[in-house]
């Protein structure tokens, strides 16, 4: 095997904390990794273990777990510019998790070592045809996750040696490049992705979601020569911004049948008579948003805005059996997150939704018809994860406020925050206890596109993210950043 160069750059970093977990600046001490290198070490900083004890409840709820979470530095230096697709997957086949994340400085995958530093390789130069979406697994059958970014997927050469393979090796510039194989002409790239079984027969197919004429909510069945097109269906147009994503398909009618939530809507997957097609799609509408308009909170120019722009995850949160839908909203200041109580099926064939506000504000109109913001102030939110991070079983829910200007929260209070809402007991009227833990307070809003899973092998999901665009008054003076927070609950 060709002995390719490989590109290391240890990375030390001074951390300055003032105050009880506040953390004030971050200055590289060695060189931080050229852009263009195509494989790079890291050594993560340690930010801090939260939550600390000016964010714990005056009275504690009795059986809330001892939370405990790291905030890592991986890359205080990630390429500029708007910062996307973001999944977690193996691509290396050693069974577990690399992170995967793309944008305007090209796509790239980190992998945690067992020292705990850190490697990032990219595979293309490019970002690709999507807008914000990205998704992987394994396409080709050989056991490593391929990904699909909007409209094209890219084969995953192998990896060996500690470095995957490079497709073109006679190519010594460019070689390393994964190869692109087009999915569909003629589709702008989506804001959303995600992966289901829509037809029951045990394969995943691609959901899609774009807001433009030429694209809506469709899904993509891969064919078994996935370089050919694949076949695709429309479900609904138009949409909205965004909705589906991160997890907005599971069984909400109980038939053992994949539907699909976006926040505003849901369509029920249902057979076609007859096997005239593979699934009929009926639309229903979900308890109004009520997104804030643009300008509703004074003081904040361009505050809140994108109608019905959330980011959705189908989910049992009562533990009664039937998935509700949780649903975070706004990609501006003023971000609120609920869920959606699933009462079951009523007599004319709807579901019944109740709603409950886990967190944020309201706006209504004051005697005067003026718009008015009552109750809490949440940073933007564009992801959440919806999974047990405390190990007793339940759903938590958790987010990360975002990073740049004009996501955060007013000042003095502008710093994002990581949170976690711990699912601690449901009451016998089928509502939920929540509590509230700031698990990471260290002024870098990791919040955008964040994925969650068990990553460091200790059975507890743990979180990584990065920003949309970094803000300027962020810890790292405006740098972009890739920040992985450890689970460490016992």
């Amino acid at each position: 095997m060709i002995n390719f160069q490989r590109f290391r750059t240890s990375l030390f970093l001074i951390v300055c904390i003032f105050g009880t977990g506040f953390f004030s600046a971050i200055m590289p001490e060695a060189t931080i990794a050229q852009q263009g290198e195509r494989m790079v070490h890291f050594t993560p900083t340690d930010l801090g273990t939260f939550p600390v004890e000016q964010y714990k409840p005056l009275y504690p709820v009795a059986n809330a777990s001892p939370v405990r979470f790291r905030s890592w530095l991986i890359d205080p230096d990630f390429p500029r510019g708007a910062t996307s697709q973001t999944y977690l997957c193996d691509f290396t086949g050693d069974g577990e998790l690399e992170y995967m994340v793309g944008g305007s400085g090209g796509r790239f995958i980190f992998k945690r070592q067992s020292d705990g530093t850190w490697i990032r390789y990219q595979f293309r130069e490019d970002r690709g045809p999507t807008d914000v979406g990205a998704v992987a697994l394994d396409i080709t059958g050989n056991g490593l996750c391929d990904v699909i970014t909007g409209t094209q997927w890219v084969l995953n050469p192998g990896f060996e040696n500690g470095d995957f393979l490079w497709p073109n090796p006679e190519d010594q510039e460019n070689g390393w490049q994964w190869e692109a194989f087009s999915i569909v002409e003629g589709l702008s790239g989506p804001h959303d992705q995600t992966l289901a079984d829509l037809t029951g027969d045990g394969r995943l197919e691609m959901i899609y979601y774009q807001d433009g004429a030429n694209g809506g909510l469709r899904w993509f069945q891969i064919p078994e020569d996935p370089t050919e097109e694949w076949v695709n269906r429309i479900i609904s147009i138009p949409t909205t911004h965004t909705g589906l994503a991160p997890s907005g398909a599971g069984d909400i009618t109980g038939d053992g049948r994949t539907d699909i939530a976006v926040g505003h809507m849901w369509f029920q997957n249902i057979p076609r008579p007859g096997g005239a097609g593979p699934i009929q799609w009926v639309g229903h509408n979900l308890p109004a948003i009520q997104s804030l308009p643009v300008g509703s909170l004074e003081g904040i120019p361009g505050a809140a805005g994108f109608v019905h722009g959330t980011q959705t995850w189908v989910e049992d949160i009562n533990g009664n059996g039937r998935n509700d839908i949780v649903v975070a909203d706004a990609e501006y200041v003023g971000g609120r997150i609920w869920w959606l109580e699933n009462l079951g099926m009523g007599l004319d064939g709807n579901i019944r939704w109740n709603r409950h506000i886990i967190a944020g504000g309201a706006l209504e109109r004051d005697a005067d018809g003026e718009w008015q913001y009552y109750g809490r102030v949440l940073g933007g939110i564009h992801g959440m994860c919806v999974g047990d991070f405390t190990g007793n079983g339940r759903a938590d829910i958790a987010t990360i406020e975002q990073d740049w200007d004009r996501a955060r929260r007013p000042v003095p209070n502008d710093r994002p925050f990581g949170l976690l809402w711990e699912n601690l007991a449901t009451s016998f009227d089928g509502s939920v206890t929540f509590t509230e833990h700031v698990i990471s307070d260290v002024n870098l809003g990791a919040g955008h596109e964040m994925v969650c899973a068990d990553i460091t092998g200790n059975g507890r999901m743990d979180i990584i993210g990065k920003p949309w665009s970094p803000g300027s008054k962020n810890a790292l003076d405006g740098n972009n950043f890739i920040l992985f927070i450890e689970n460490l609950t016992p």
